[in-house]
């Protein structure tokens, strides 16, 4: 890209901005993705200087060469509250002494969602965005609301300020390779897209286990838990992508116009054995930060169902949670068994995985005959291993989703009508919770041991 950028990242100093965002920013930078002459605006409430800022980000990196870029570039920051309009005066200051008229200005509101209205409404006041301001985009992260009702009324709030084409809804798994791969693999193979039904299929599992606790996010993770923190945001929009149909063309709009069909028609299996458990060493994690349990959920194994007839009995899991045995994540689709009678041994059904971690492969499991035991089959994978061929320098998710960005190009982002949707999946999930126990479960459980 050659024209320089300028991102304003509100919670410049948080997580998000140390871990995700800087890492991000200086790759962009050193693959001369983004000119050095770009600049990057971190605001916060804690008092630091542009020097102790750059600093800090500099620290976030880890790679030597990676480092001098941000050493390299105009990094600024602002010390200041979101609710303070004098915050935004001095914002407004620095942009127009940088002069973006001459580059592409991204707001990224790396905050809570509670701030994005008051965010957005200061923004307004001091001209720097507006509908009619078509230079601008902004990018809030997940989640968008906290219920069904808060997202829409967010959403309608924000449009006041931003045309629906300048508001880009970041959900960072969209921009997985492995999670790219599913739409390229399911659309452009008919071998792969033909299978992807009721006839053929018996069940969807889309898991993503962690062997770490909540950490720094405790606060955050005490109010939501397992089900609103991966299955509200990115399951169901990995599971809505997987079970979309094809459209008669790859663009945005049409792609969130299937995965919305599917969408609307996700609902919770009342009949299914759900499992809510909470690991062991939780409630001595929130007493190091002052915070007492709430009898939050830290895994959680959900079934559901989609009525639209392609996948009607179709069977979907969906599995995430904390501090357990390994981490690992994959997206499966199992097959149903042939109904043929034969004499070998050891049939499996065939299996199409999309592996998240730790590699990020996409693999096809088939039965072959066992060529040492002819009456026996073997269970044979057919991979296409991603670091085998490509190595594994390949381009991080955000370092994508700015790209994105900058580029003005939606494939990777969700709809607000998609969150919406995934709220009240989550909605109806929550109307069955106080039947549903909570399950204790020992540091480092393997999950399918959980029950």
């Amino acid at each position: 890209m050659d024209k320089p950028a300028v991102f304003v990242v509100f919670g410049g100093t948080g997580d998000l901005a140390k871990k995700k965002l800087a890492p991000a920013f200086s790759a962009l930078l050193y693959r001369k993705q983004l000119p050095l002459d770009s600049h990057l605006i971190g605001i916060a409430r804690r008092k630091m200087t542009d020097a102790e800022y750059k600093q800090f980000l500099v620290g976030a990196v880890s790679d030597e060469k990676m480092k001098k870029c941000i050493e390299a570039t105009n990094i600024h920051y602002l010390p200041g509250n979101f609710d303070d309009s004098e915050t935004f005066s001095r914002l407004r200051e620095l942009l127009n002494a940088i002069d973006v008229r001459k580059k592409s200005l991204v707001f990224y509101l790396a905050t809570s969602f509670k701030f994005f209205e008051i965010i957005s409404q200061h923004l307004s006041e001091v001209s720097l965005c507006g509908r009619t301001r078509k230079d601008v985009k902004v990018a809030f992260e997940k989640p968008f609301g906290e219920s069904k009702k808060s997202a829409k009324e967010l959403e309608k709030c924000l449009l006041k300020f931003f045309r629906e084409e300048q508001v880009f809804h970041v959900d960072h798994y969209l921009s997985k390779n492995t999670i790219m791969n599913i739409y390229i693999t399911k659309f452009l193979n008919p071998i792969v897209y033909e299978s992807l039904h009721r006839e053929l299929v018996d069940r969807v599992e889309i898991v993503v286990d962690e062997d770490v606790g909540v950490g720094s996010r405790a606060g955050y993770y005490n109010n939501a838990g397992a089900i609103k923190d991966m299955i509200q945001s990115h399951l169901i929009q990995v599971l809505s992508l997987l079970l979309s149909d094809r459209p008669d063309e790859l663009s945005p709009a049409k792609i969130s116009e299937q995965k919305l069909k599917v969408m609307k028609s996700l609902h919770v299996d009342k009949r299914a054995r759900h499992v809510l458990g909470q690991y062991k060493s939780y409630k001595r994690e929130l007493k190091s930060f002052g915070l007492e349990d709430r009898g939050t959920e830290t895994f959680a194994r959900v079934w559901l169902e989609c009525h639209l007839r392609k996948w009607k009995g179709v069977k979907i899991m969906l599995q995430t949670g904390k501090k357990l045995e390994k981490k690992r994540g994959f997206i499966k689709v199992v097959y149903r068994r042939p109904q043929v009678r034969h004499a070998f041994k050891h049939e499996q059904p065939n299996e199409l995985v999309f592996h998240l971690y730790p590699h990020e492969n996409v693999e096809l499991l088939l039965n072959t005959l066992n060529p040492i035991e002819h009456s026996n089959l073997f269970h044979s994978s057919f991979l296409f291993c991603k670091e085998c061929v490509f190595g594994p320098n390949t381009i991080d998710a955000y370092q994508i989703l700015l790209l994105e960005i900058l580029n003005n190009r939606k494939d990777l982002f969700a709809s607000s009508k998609e969150i919406i949707e995934a709220w009240r999946v989550v909605e109806e999930f929550d109307e069955l919770r106080n039947s549903i126990p909570l399950v204790y479960y020992k540091d480092s459980t393997p999950s399918e041991k959980i029950a």
